[in-house]
């Protein structure tokens, strides 16, 4: 790490105070409205305002929101807020915010009239995803061509994971990178963003470490860590390695291992002239 030179070993990252806004989402927020970056609107009980700020904040964004814990992960402790209820319970809670919901709203009614029913054994709300930005900042200041993916999620974990294009979503995570060079960030860098009511693209959260998506990565064209060796130690010629260009269309499933799928494959297993040839 870039402050503490003596350490015996060496960190992938730049100045401490830049991992906060990763691992603090009410810093992460503050972090964006600092470099006017998007962010889903947040609000925090003492920090934001007190009840009255918070009904507006309601009126503008509307129900559900969104609260999480401000230093969670894994979507552990997120719930939807449906009502007033809903918030008065949050209100409670020791180190919470209230995030509006990116997304179609309305595409979650049938899931919320289930749950007011008969509990089921299990849950899975639908129309959940998002595409992920990723890319490995250098100590200089350089940085990995931005990788753009889309994640579908099953009951919180990446089950579907789709290498795209999209130039908005490029321009916006450059200068997010930007920002954190700014700062005295480098490391590995990953923004998630969806879409709000309105169409518009907003970040919902960032992290600042390899994760569960490293490998899909590497099997398409991205070695983390390779770039992060590169980065922090070029004096070792660490190897990056560089994928075929036809791995780059690939469609990876996830459940306990990666499953790798060509996209032509899936083209033709939805075919029915598929299945009546082979039948």
């Amino acid at each position: 790490m870039a402050e503490n030179k003596d350490l015996p070993g060496k960190l992938p990252y730049g100045k401490a105070i830049t991992l906060t806004y990763a691992l603090n989402k009410w810093e992460t927020w503050k972090f964006f409205e600092l470099y006017g970056l998007p962010f889903a609107s947040t609000y925090v009980i003492g920090e934001s305002g007190g009840i009255e700020g918070f009904k507006a904040f309601v009126e503008m964004h509307g129900f559900p929101l969104i609260a999480k814990p401000i230093e969670g992960f894994a979507s552990k402790g997120v719930f939807y807020i449906r009502s007033w209820e809903d918030a008065e319970i949050i209100f409670t809670y020791e180190k919470y915010m209230f995030q509006e919901y990116l997304g179609n709203a309305a595409s979650l009614d049938g899931y919320f009239k289930q749950m007011d029913g008969l509990t089921p054994l299990f849950a899975h709300a639908p129309n959940i995803f998002h595409h992920s930005c990723h890319t490995v900042i250098a100590p200089d200041g350089s940085f990995d061509p931005i990788f753009i993916s889309r994640n579908d999620h099953e009951s919180g974990v990446t089950i579907g994971f789709k290498k795209v294009e999209n130039q908005i979503l490029e321009e916006l995570t450059i200068k997010l990178v930007k920002a954190v060079i700014i700062e005295g960030g480098y490391g590995p860098i990953t923004v998630q963003f969806r879409e709000d009511r309105n169409g518009n693209w907003k970040a919902q959260e960032i992290n600042m470490r390899t994760n569960g998506n490293t490998f899909p990565r590497f099997t398409m064209g991205q070695d983390d860590l390779g770039l992060i060796m590169k980065g922090v130690l070029p004096d070792l010629n660490f190897p990056v390695y560089n994928a075929p260009e036809e791995n780059k269309s690939l469609l990876i499933g996830k459940t306990l291992a990666s499953k790798i799928m060509l996209p032509q494959n899936i083209f033709q297993l939805q075919n029915d002239s598929f299945w009546n040839i082979n039948s």
